[in-house]
């Protein structure tokens, strides 16, 4: 190989990423700033809980009780701007920095083990790497680097996926590395959390899938017993985490504190601001335990409506899709008019079955309340007549010759 072969070697993908990266205008999709607008009133709803749970250790810390919420509404910032620059560069160009990001990761995941900043000295464990003042753990870079070179991976050897060879043994070559770092670190987590990622990677890739359960069956078995073998803080943090115990004395200590943080905050909370066990009380207040905040704080109703609203947020706005996707292409409504008729629509039919067992509990139909009454007509009456015409139309209409070539299509990356 010569110097010019090996220059091209290295600098090519950079030189296909720049050309790739732009995204054509007519290929973007439409902005949804109602979708932008729900996406704030939850970052400013994690900031005021972020700030309410941090203020303590920050005072302690530096003195200042606005030291960390300072730097998080700076990396919100920062990071809202991204959002919307990368919103107009392809996502299909990232392939080209698979080796590059691949190589970073190696780097940071090597230079955590000598790099012996506060946080890992405090720590005794060596995760955290500074990097023009900023200390970041380079397993969340990671976790990226995992799923981009998969993607890419698979996308390279579609029609040999199948195999174990090029369906889990060859993809996994270049995960080793990277989890013998994490290992010495040591990050137990996070190699669970990036197998899991791996996994989940090759099985949306249909890689292996007839080898997959034999897989998956001997990997866990031996993360379980290394994990259980382990006479370290691992094995105590394991034996900690008893979810059916009323014994505190038996629990450990970040669970001890949480389960009196948890309680203490009753059906309806202290009130935003006014955790006592955030007071160094709770340990990782800002991070790993902020939730027993948000329950003391806000209280079981709280945390409860927190976790359901952020689910039916979720779940919402993919199901409405379908539906306003279907209008707009049948009806040829503009998307506004179709989402604002959808969710109308939707409301009107989801309120009286939400208060049919309340102040509509009076009024019935065909002797059933609003809820039951929806409930057997979706799945005692439209459910198998769907499932009916369903079945006609795949197998008179339709055939099942192009079903099979449909599900076998294989997509660009």
């Amino acid at each position: 190989m010569t110097v010019s072969d090996l220059l091209q070697f290295i600098f090519r993908p950079a030189v296909e990423l720049f050309r790739d990266l732009p995204l054509r205008k007519k290929d973007r999709g439409p902005l949804s700033w109602y979708f932008v607008a729900t996406l704030l009133v939850i970052l400013a709803y994690g900031l005021v809980i972020l700030f309410s749970a941090s203020y303590s250790l920050s005072y302690q810390e530096t003195g200042d009780s606005l030291s960390q919420i300072r730097q998080q509404v700076i990396f919100a910032a920062v990071g809202v701007a991204a959002m919307f620059v990368i919103a107009t560069l392809d996502y299909r160009a990232l392939r080209h920095m698979t080796w590059y990001l691949y190589v970073l990761t190696l780097i940071l995941l090597t230079a955590a083990l000598f790099d012996e900043n506060p946080t890992n000295l405090e720590a005794d464990c060596y995760r955290w790497v500074q990097v023009f003042g900023v200390t970041f753990q380079p397993s969340e870079l990671a976790k990226f680097s995992v799923i981009l070179g998969t993607a890419n991976f698979v996308d390279a050897h579609q029609n040999r996926r199948s195999s174990l060879l090029y369906g889990i043994l060859l993809p996994a070559l270049p995960l080793a590395p990277i989890l013998i770092l994490i290992l010495r670190q040591p990050h137990y987590s996070a190699i669970i959390l990036i197998l899991m990622i791996f996994v989940t990677m090759l099985l949306c890739g249909g890689c292996g899938l007839k080898w997959m359960p034999v897989m998956l069956t001997l990997g866990v078995a031996v993360v379980v017993v290394y994990l259980y073998s382990q006479e370290n803080y691992v094995q105590t943090r394991l034996d900690g985490w008893q979810l059916f115990s009323y014994d505190t004395s038996t629990m450990n200590d970040q669970n001890r504190q949480s389960v009196y943080s948890i309680a203490s905050g009753g059906l309806f909370g202290l009130g935003i601001g006014n955790s006592r066990q955030k007071h160094q009380w709770l340990a990782e207040v800002a991070n790993d335990f902020i939730f027993p905040v948000i329950c003391e704080e806000l209280g079981f109703i709280g945390a409860v409506v927190c976790l359901v609203l952020f689910a039916a947020l979720t779940s919402s706005i993919s199901l409405m899709e379908t539906v306003v996707s279907i209008v707009c292409d049948k009806l040829h409504w503009k998307r506004r008019p179709a989402t604002v008729a959808v969710t109308l629509f939707v409301l009107l039919l989801g309120l009286p079955s939400c208060l049919g067992y309340g102040p509509l509990a009076s009024v019935q139909i065909l002797g059933m309340a609003f809820l039951d009454f929806f409930d057997f007509i979706s799945n005692s009456v439209l459910m198998p007549i769907v499932a009916f015409f369903t079945c006609l139309l795949v197998g008179w209409v339709v055939g099942t010759k192009t079903v099979s070539d449909e599900v076998e299509k294989n997509f660009p990356f």
